[in-house]
Parts: C-alpha cells; sequence; structure tokens
C-alpha cells in the first residue's frame, strides 16, 4: 500500500531494532485505509536535518492523537554499540527478562546536533513515559510517628510462661523480668512438679466463706477495677506479677544496634487502666526525628509495662520489630506483633523479632487456621506505621533537596584548629571499652578524620563517633571507608560487633575477613559465630560467608561452626537465627 509509510509496519520496526535483515513478501489485500489504525508520524525534511536545521513542529495537529511516533535524530551506533544493542533486543525477547534490570546510557541518546530547548524537550518526553511506582524515604521530610493501637489476649503471656517459654540455660538472664516462680532453679522444676500436684487433688470443694489468710491485705482501693477486681489482686497474691497491676503502658523506642538511634527516640503512651485487652490509639513521635533520617537497619522495640498505686513498674511483654525488610522496603499500615511473655528489650539481640514458641505439642494449623490460632495462643500487640499511596523504599536524604545543617555549623566541612588536632591523640588512645563521646569529642573526630585515615585501627572510633541519624554524616562515613587505610582481619573482627550494624559497615569487615586462612579463622570462629545475632536479617554476608568456608573445610571449620551453632540453640531470642 503506497499512501502507507514502510515504517509502519511493527515486523519492519522490530526487524531494524534488532539489526535483522528484512524479508519483505509481496501480497494482494483489499484497499482499506489504514490511517486510523497507525499512529500519526512526525515528519522532518532529512535535508534539512543534516545541515541542523529543525523546522517547527505543530503539536495542536496532535493533541487528539493517544499515540504518535517521533524518532528524534540520532548518530547511528558503530558496530560496536550495534552488538550491544542485538544483545538487548534477545534478552527483552527472553520472557526471562523481566527479572533483569537492563540499562542504556543516556549518551547513546544524545546528539550534538541537538540545540539546548530541544535536549529539554526530549528529557521531557522521555520524563513523562516513565511512572514513578515506588517512593523514597530521602524524599519524605516529615516527622516519622509510630501508633499503638491495642493489645488482644494478653493473659496468653502466663501460660507461655508457665509452658517454659523463657526457659534459657541453668542461669535466668537479664532480660527475663519474672523468675520468682523460678527461684529453686533455673528450669522451674519445682513449679512444674506443683502443677502435677494440682492436677492430681482431683475433686475441690468450694467454701462458703474465705479464710483471712485468702484475702489481700494490699490497698484495694488503688487496685479495684470493677468485677476484675479481684482477679487482678490474685495475679498479684499468687505471684504472676511482682507488683498489684493498677495502671498499664507501653514504651517505644528507636535502636539501632545496641544503643537507642538518639537520646530523644523513646517514648511512653499515655496509661490505661489494667485489663487483658488494653486500648490507645495514640501516636508517640520521636523529638522531631524525620523519615528521611531513618537508617535502614532501625528497629523499633515496645515494652509492655504494668505500674503500680505506688509508682512500681514491671515489664511483662516485648517485642521488637525492623522498620524496614530485606529489600529495604519500609514496613507500612497495621501489624499484629507476638509478645515476648516476661521478656524486656535486649539491645544486643537484633535478631530478636515477634514471639513464635509454640506452647504444648500439637500439630501445626493449616494455613487457613493459623490466623484463628494465633489470636488464641499469642498475646498480639497491634501498631500501626504510616501508609502511604505507594511501596517505600529506603535511601539516603536527598542533598539537593533538603539540608539538614547550614554550611557554617557543618561539621564534615569545619576546618580543624591546632587545639582539637592536639587532643586528638588523647582521644585515640582510649580504652576500646570506653568508646563513647560527649559532642566536643565527637565533633574533634570528625573534623579531623583526613589527619587519622591512615591509621587502620582508628576505623571503629570514628566510626563510633558518626551519628546515624544524620545522612550526610552517614554519607561520609561510606565514604570514608573507601579511602581508609586497609584494617587487618583480626581488627576488622570488631566491626561485626552490635554498635556497628551498618550494612555497609559490616560488609567491609567481611572482606577484611575473608582474607584469614583457616588456622586464623578458627581462632576466631567462636566471635564470628556469636555476631550472627547482630545481624540485621537471616540472610546476611556474615552468613554465608561462614557457610561458604564450612563447606570448604569441613572437618576443620564446617565440625567446629556446626557445634558452636548447636550450643546455642537454648537461647530463645536467638533460636530462629
Amino acid at each position: 500500500m503506497s499512501h502507507v509509510p514502510l515504517l509502519a509496519y511493527d515486523r519492519v520496526r522490530e526487524s531494524l531494532r534488532g539489526l535483522k535483515n528484512i524479508q519483505v513478501v509481496l501480497t494482494e489485500i483489499s484497499n482499506i485505509s489504514f490511517s486510523d489504525t497507525f499512529p500519526q508520524i512526525v515528519e522532518r525534511d532529512v535535508a534539512n536535518v543534516k545541515k541542523g536545521i529543525y523546522d517547527p513542529i505543530d503539536w495542536k495537529k496532535y493533541e487528539d492523537a493517544p499515540l504518535f511516533m517521533w524518532y528524534p535524530p540520532i548518530e547511528l551506533p558503530d558496530s560496536r554499540q550495534a552488538k550491544d544493542l542485538l544483545f538487548q533486543y534477545n534478552e527483552e525477547k527472553n520472557p526471562y527478562s523481566k527479572y533483569k534490570q537492563i540499562t542504556i546510557e543516556e549518551e547513546q541518546f544524545t546528539t550534538p546536533n541537538f540545540s539546548e530547548k530541544q535536549k529539554s524537550l526530549v528529557k521531557k518526553f522521555d520524563n513523562a513515559k516513565v511512572k514513578k511506582n515506588c517512593v523514597y524515604t530521602g524524599e519524605i521530610d516529615i516527622p516519622f510517628k509510630v501508633r499503638v493501637c491495642a493489645i488482644e489476649n494478653l493473659q496468653a503471656i502466663l501460660t507461655q510462661f508457665d509452658e517454659g517459654a523463657t526457659d534459657n540455660g541453668f542461669v535466668t538472664p537479664s532480660y527475663i523480668t519474672r523468675t520468682v516462680a523460678r527461684k529453686d532453679d533455673a528450669h522451674g522444676a519445682q513449679g512444674k512438679k506443683k502443677k502435677e500436684k494440682k492436677k492430681k487433688d482431683g475433686l475441690i470443694v468450694k467454701k462458703l466463706g474465705k479464710q483471712k489468710k485468702d484475702l489481700f491485705v494490699g490497698s484495694l482501693q488503688h487496685g479495684d477495677h470493677g468485677a476484675n477486681g479481684q482477679l487482678y489482686n490474685n495475679l498479684y497474691r499468687d505471684g504472676e506479677f511482682t507488683i498489684l497491676p493498677y495502671v498499664i503502658t507501653v514504651e517505644v523506642s528507636l535502636y539501632y544496634g545496641c544503643n537507642l538511634l538518639r537520646a530523644d527516640t523513646i517514648a511512653e503512651v499515655s496509661p490505661v487502666p489494667f485489663s487483658f485487652e488494653p486500648r490507645w490509639y495514640k501516636w508517640v513521635s520521636f523529638g522531631g526525628l524525620l523519615t528521611s533520617q531513618l537508617p535502614k537497619e532501625t528497629r523499633v522495640c515496645f515494652n509492655v509495662k504494668i505500674h503500680a498505686p505506688n509508682g512500681e513498674s514491671q515489664v511483662i511483654a516485648t517485642v521488637t520489630h525492623k522498620l524496614f525488610n530485606m529489600f529495604n522496603q519500609m514496613k507500612q499500615g497495621l501489624l499484629h506483633l507476638n509478645l515476648w511473655p516476661f521478656y524486656k528489650t535486649e539491645s544486643r539481640f537484633v535478631c530478636q523479632e515477634e514471639f513464635w514458641f509454640l506452647t504444648g505439642k500439637g500439630i501445626p494449623p493449616k494455613e487457613a487456621e493459623a490466623e484463628a490460632f494465633r489470636n488464641s495462643e499469642y498475646a498480639r500487640l497491634v501498631i500501626q506505621l504510616p501508609t502511604y499511596c505507594a511501596p517505600i523504599f529506603w535511601s539516603l536524604r536527598d542533598s539537593t533537596k533538603f539540608s539538614l545543617t547550614k554550611d557554617k555549623d557543618n561539621i564534615l566541612k569545619r576546618v580543624p584548629t591546632s587545639q582539637e588536632l592536639a587532643q586528638l591523640q588523647n582521644i585515640l588512645n582510649r580504652d576500646p571499652l570506653n568508646w563513647t563521646f560527649n559532642q566536643y569529642e565527637r565533633e574533634i573526630l570528625i573534623a579531623c578524620r583526613h589527619h587519622y585515615k591512615t591509621i587502620p585501627g582508628a576505623l571503629p572510633i570514628f566510626l563510633s563517633a558518626i551519628n546515624w541519624s544524620n545522612p550526610e554524616e552517614v554519607a561520609e562515613a561510606h565514604l570514608m571507608l573507601k579511602i581508609w587505610a586497609p584494617m587487618s582481619p583480626e581488627d576488622a573482627v570488631t566491626l561485626l560487633d552490635a554498635r556497628f550494624p551498618d550494612s555497609e559497615v559490616r560488609l567491609y569487615a567481611i572482606e577484611r575477613v575473608s582474607e584469614m586462612s583457616d588456622d586464623d579463622l578458627l581462632l576466631y570462629l567462636l566471635e564470628l559465630t556469636q555476631a550472627l545475632v547482630y545481624e540485621n536479617h537471616h540472610f546476611s554476608p556474615l552468613g554465608e560467608f561462614l557457610l561458604e568456608r564450612s563447606l570448604a573445610n569441613p572437618f576443620k571449620i564446617g565440625h567446629e561452626f556446626y557445634w558452636m551453632l548447636r550450643s546455642q540453640l537454648h537461647v530463645k531470642p536467638s533460636f530462629e537465627r
């Protein structure tokens, strides 16, 4: 058909893009107009284009056109670029290519023949075709907050405690808040004997009246909660709680590694009368902390606390939730978290999340019954995170749009004084167990960073001085990792401690530790195995490194690694890891 351009045919366009030969077959077809079928084409005079003259286009003619073809004048690719384009074309035809991300350099689609105005039009046209289907935290410059909604089935923590949820070896750890029933021995054998004895008592005849010793002698005036008042008094009398429960609150904190993200990232919701189904629906903010300042290793920790009328408090449950998953995507909306019974937040247990200890010896429920099983067997904390219209992924704060500090107040751009350089050596010689610095010492370490970057062992000191809620300092820390004098493999083990949860820092440490021989690695295998609980996710460079070296030398490394893991299975917060 002479009135239809050859380039309008789909097969011709595909062959040209793939640099394939075109096999044209002439066939007789009916005389039907295809002007409405194919998109309209913007044409220019070839002779004028070669001279650099581009006739203006009347875009009003194409306002009603849903799609039009526009081929900007570009230079033909050379043979090397042609092969790359052919490879890209074959990859696009591959049904599995949607799982791969192919990027093409912008220089292949630009030419010096464009004027500045025409370049802006092409860029605007290309950007209009891209749909932005996600948002990054570096673009969200609003305060971060968490909403504490309610607690469901709180009485389940009493049953879970009796089933041995807090049995962690022969010594009761400090992060377990209830030890009354296990004061005879750490495994609670006496408590289990008493429980079995009650089952053998047989029929119990209730008395008409109560003896004087059965009455609670505490102050019932402040502990009465209506019909359930006597029940809560009995919980105190029977040793279920160490204090008389009067009100209940939830403490919310943001942790980064084994420390609070900032001194003000801890708050507590207003107390409500104690019950097994308390309700708050209160938002909690953290001293103006912005979403763009959150590190991707941030953990939100909750401590459920009961308070007595005299002001005493006790933590009866806890749960920890990671704000970003292993794909750096931020959690959103309502979340139901299983509470650990009579545990409190242990900052060094980075791997501790929800409580999944199954009580009894029942068969795990089916998928359709899983939600009902969780509602009946677990105490659950209901929280709400900010909800957005698109998925949120972590990124550093966009320095082109936002700035945390002015240039005159920016520590990174300040020139150190001679007095600060004189005090630097005293700070570097400090005991490694006391790497906590005040604001003045922190400024010295950051401002003088280029003066001691040639000292390999000083890298942990510099990283300890970084404010990880400041994206500008985080970006500078990542840059210094690349230019700092390489640490020895033995010293790099320090960077795998809970004080350094940043993924870039831990990856750098693994790169240095991987240079150890099997004999040297065996000396530090215990420390490396313990460091697994400090990883933010189950899949981590440290875990992959230890598995790889264990498989490479199973009789020396693999055997020791297996038994070191096996010896830690009794610790329930790190059992899943």
